[in-house]
């Protein structure tokens, strides 16, 4: 959380008192002293402050798995922190987009698609691949939020960036056959014309791929 309701720079306390005062050693060095206290009071505070709330909760994490019975484990911040407010969800009833904001508080990036499929008593999560922080915590999350008789799966989608070539090469011969008259007498020797076609044909197709089942 930001602490715009506090000094942000470092304390000097002469700043606020005649400049010629601050010319005695003595009083410069009490003044230092003091202001380097008074920092490390206002920091004390910010940090104090960011125990309060689970997003910005370091060294108060403990506290908060004990108080919603998560054993406490050594992993990064932000996926203990997902699980504690996992288990801090309330809602009177049990809808998509509330189950929607469950899943999404173990993925990194929120990129969840959750669907509901009444006709086999269903749920479709769909989501990227590499992105969940902790497939056991959204286990045990969804087991303790969705009704016994629905079952979910997950559908991963994996997204690429890639370009498809496709060319083809079309050949076409004809013979056509012409009739002479039956009394032309050639004044030279027969020869033998070949005529021929070709084709050539280049066209690009932008397939679109259903990253959903």
């Amino acid at each position: 959380m930001t602490h715009d309701w506090m000094r942000q720079d470092a304390v000097n306390i002469l700043e606020y008192l005649p400049r010629f005062l601050g010319m005695d050693p003595n009083f410069h060095a009490t003044n230092h002293a003091d202001s380097k206290e008074h920092d490390r009071i206002r920091l004390l505070l910010q940090d104090l402050l960011d125990q309060i709330y689970v997003d910005t909760a370091t060294w108060g994490l403990p506290l908060w798995e004990s108080l919603v019975e998560i054993t406490v484990r050594n992993d990064a911040f932000d996926w203990r922190r997902n699980e504690v407010k996992a288990k801090l969800y309330t809602a009177q009833s049990v809808t998509r987009s509330f189950l929607q904001s469950v899943v999404e508080a173990f993925v990194v990036g929120q990129q969840v698609r959750v669907t509901d499929v009444p006709v086999d008593y269903r749920l479709d999560i769909a989501l990227g691949d590499g992105t969940v922080t902790s497939w056991q915590g959204l286990e045990q999350t969804l087991r303790v939020w969705v009704p016994a008789h629905i079952g979910w799966r997950y559908i991963a989608r994996t997204d690429a960036m890639f370009q498809l070539y496709a060319g083809a090469f079309v050949t076409v011969s004809d013979i056509e056959h012409i009739e002479a008259q039956a009394d032309y007498v050639l004044s030279a020797p027969r020869e033998e014309i070949a005529a021929g076609i070709r084709v050539s044909t280049l066209e690009t197709i932008h397939i679109e791929a259903n990253v959903y089942l």
